[in-house]
C-alpha cells in the first residue's frame, strides 16, 4: 500500500516532467542547465597578451584570457551581480569583438575596464606645468598654455589631459585642439588650475584594433553604468569602429574611437537604443570616423554629462558629418559638445526625421566647419531634404534643436551657421547665448517652411554674407528686433522670430 501512495504521489511530477520533455520551447535538460545561464555573486575576469582562452580567467597575467572574446564567452547571459572584466595595457588584434544577448537584472552590472597610460607626442613631452588656464568664457572654450612645450598643432586631437598637482588633481578632459604651447579642453575644471600645477597627456593605453559591436543587451534596472565601457581605445580601418544596436543601457567613460581615413568608417554608431528615463550615458568620448563621428538613429534619450567630440576628416569622399542625429533625441548637461567637420560641403550636425537635442545650462556646444565650401553647422534637414517625411502639422517638428536657460553655443568656420530647411523643421534657442562666427554665406538660412526661434537670447554674428538668408532674400538681425512683432515670415511658411 505504501508503494502505491508512493507512485500515486508522483505520477504528477512525472506527468509534467513528460510534457516538458515534449516542449520544444523549455526542454527538461533545458530547465535543468538554467543555472549555467545566470550569476549568483559578483566576479571578475581577466584579459591579457600573456594569457591563454582555455584559462578560468579569473586571475591576471598568465592567468587571463587571451582574447576579450575568450572572456565575454565565459558569462552567463543573465547577469544578477556585478560583472567587470579587466583588460591589461597591450594593444589586441583579435576580430571584431562581439557583445551581445545579455540580460542585466537587478543588482547587477557589467563593465569592460582597461587602463590610462602616457601619450607620446610627436614633438614636445606628455607631462609638464601650467603656465596659464583660461575658463569657459561665454561662447569661449576653456584651455590652458604651457609655454616650456613645442607640440605638433593637432597632434593632441582626442587625447586626454589628467592634473597630477593643484586642486584639480586628478580631474581628466579630452583635448579638442592644440597649438605648440596650449590646449583647448572640451569642458573646464571644476576647479581652476594655477601656474605651476602639473599635468600629464594620457591615452587609453589598451587598444582593440578591429572594432566592436554590440548588440541586445538590456538593464531591467532604472540606472545608468548597468554596461560600462571605460578607458579603451578603439579603432578600425574600414566599417563602424564601436556600433550599439538594439538595447537599453550604454555607458562610456574615457573613450577613444577612430576609425581610418580613407575608406567609409563611423566612430560611434548608435542604433534602437531606447533608454527610459536615461540609461545612456557618454563621459570624455571621442568619436572619429571618415564618414560620420558619431552618429544616433532611433536612439535616444541619450546624455551627454562629461563632454563627446564627434569629428570627421579624411579623403573619403562621402558624407563627413561630425555629429548625426536620426530619429534620435540628445541631452546635453553638464559637459559639452564638440561636433566638427572638415570636409567641403559636409554638415557639423546633421538632425533629420523626428531628432531633438536638447542643451542645457551651463553647457558650451561647439560646432565648426574648418572654413570649406558649402559646410553647414547645424543642418535640420540631416543635407537631404528629399528623403524624409514631412510632418501633417508645423505641431509636430520633423526636427527640433532647443537650447535652454543659460546654454552657450559657439558656431564657427561654416558656410551656412544654421539651417532649416523643411516643414517642421525648427531651431529655439529660447535664452543664454548662440555665438555664430565667420560664416561664410548666411548665418542663419531657413527655407521651405522652416522655423527659427531666437526669443531671449543674445545672439552675435560675424559673417562675410547675409546674416539671415529666408528663401533666397537676405536680411538683418537689427532689421528683425525692429519689427513688432519680431518676425518675417513669408508664403512658404518659412519663419524666423526673436
Amino acid at each position: 500500500m505504501r508503494q502505491l501512495a508512493l507512485l500515486l504521489f508522483l505520477l504528477p511530477s512525472l506527468a509534467l516532467a513528460q510534457l516538458q520533455t515534449h516542449n520544444t520551447e523549455i526542454t527538461r535538460g533545458g530547465a535543468l542547465r538554467r543555472t549555467e545561464y545566470q550569476s549568483y555573486a559578483a566576479q571578475t575576469l581577466y584579459v591579457d597578451l600573456t594569457g591563454n582562452d582555455q584559462n578560468a580567467c579569473t586571475a591576471a597575467g598568465t592567468s587571463a584570457c587571451f582574447t576579450l572574446a575568450g572572456a565575454v564567452a565565459k558569462l552567463p547571459k543573465q547577469i544578477r551581480n556585478a560583472t567587470t572584466i579587466n583588460i591589461a595595457p597591450g594593444t589586441y588584434t583579435e576580430s571584431l569583438v562581439i557583445v551581445s544577448d545579455f540580460r542585466i537584472m537587478y543588482g547587477g552590472s557589467l563593465t569592460f575596464t582597461g587602463a590610462m597610460g602616457l601619450y607620446t607626442p610627436a614633438t614636445g613631452t606628455s607631462t609638464g606645468a601650467v603656465t596659464t588656464y583660461t575658463p569657459q568664457t561665454g561662447a569661449t572654450s576653456p584651455g590652458l598654455t604651457s609655454v616650456a612645450q613645442t607640440w605638433t598643432a593637432d597632434n593632441l586631437r582626442g587625447r586626454f589631459i589628467t592634473m597630477t598637482s593643484g586642486g584639480a588633481i586628478g580631474q581628466r578632459r579630452v583635448i579638442t585642439a592644440n597649438t605648440a604651447t596650449g590646449v583647448t579642453l572640451l569642458y573646464g575644471f571644476t576647479v581652476a588650475p594655477l601656474p605651476g600645477d602639473t599635468y600629464q597627456i594620457e591615452t587609453p593605453s589598451v587598444e582593440f584594433t578591429n572594432g566592436m559591436f554590440v548588440s541586445n543587451v538590456y538593464s531591467a534596472q532604472s540606472a545608468i553604468y548597468m554596461l560600462l565601457f571605460q578607458q579603451l581605445s578603439i579603432t578600425r580601418a574600414s566599417g563602424n569602429v564601436f556600433a550599439f544596436s538594439s538595447g537599453n543601457t550604454l555607458s562610456m567613460t574615457d573613450v577613444r574611437l577612430v576609425g581610418g581615413a580613407t575608406t567609409s568608417t563611423y566612430g560611434l554608431t548608435v542604433t534602437n537604443l531606447k533608454s527610459a528615463p536615461i540609461f545612456a550615458l557618454l563621459t570624455d568620448v571621442y568619436a572619429e570616423g571618415a564618414q560620420t563621428g558619431a552618429s544616433f538613429t532611433q536612439s535616444g534619450p541619450i546624455a551627454v554629462l562629461g563632454g563627446l567630440m564627434a569629428f570627421t576628416q579624411g579623403t573619403h569622399a562621402l558624407a563627413g558629418v561630425g555629429l548625426a542625429l536620426v530619429d534620435s533625441y540628445l541631452v546635453s548637461s553638464g559637459g559639452g559638445i564638440w561636433a566638427e567637420t572638415r570636409k567641403t560641403g559636409a554638415q557639423a550636425v546633421a538632425m533629420s526625421r523626428v531628432s531633438k537635442w536638447h542643451a542645457g545650462a551651463p553647457v558650451l556646444s561647439v560646432v565648426k566647419c574648418g572654413g570649406l565650401a558649402g559646410s553647414r553647422g547645424i543642418d535640420l534637414t540631416g543635407g537631404d531634404s528629399a528623403s524624409y517625411p514631412i510632418p501633417a502639422s508645423d505641431d509636430v517638428g520633423l526636427t527640433t534643436f532647443v537650447g535652454h536657460a543659460g546654454a552657450v553655443m559657439s558656431i564657427s568656420n561654416c558656410a551656412d551657421g544654421v539651417y532649416a530647411g523643411l516643414p517642421g523643421t525648427l531651431f529655439s534657442w529660447q535664452s543664454g547665448t548662440l555665438a555664430i562666427d565667420n560664416a561664410l554665406t548666411a548665418a542663419f538660412r531657413v527655407g521651405q517652411g522652416g522655423k527659427i526661434g531666437l526669443v531671449g537670447a543674445t545672439v552675435t554674428v560675424a559673417t562675410s554674407g547675409s546674416e539671415i538668408t529666408m528663401d533666397g532674400a537676405a536680411y538683418t538681425l537689427a532689421f528683425l528686433t525692429s519689427l513688432t512683432p519680431a518676425v518675417i515670415s513669408n508664403q512658404y511658411g518659412s519663419t524666423i522670430w526673436k
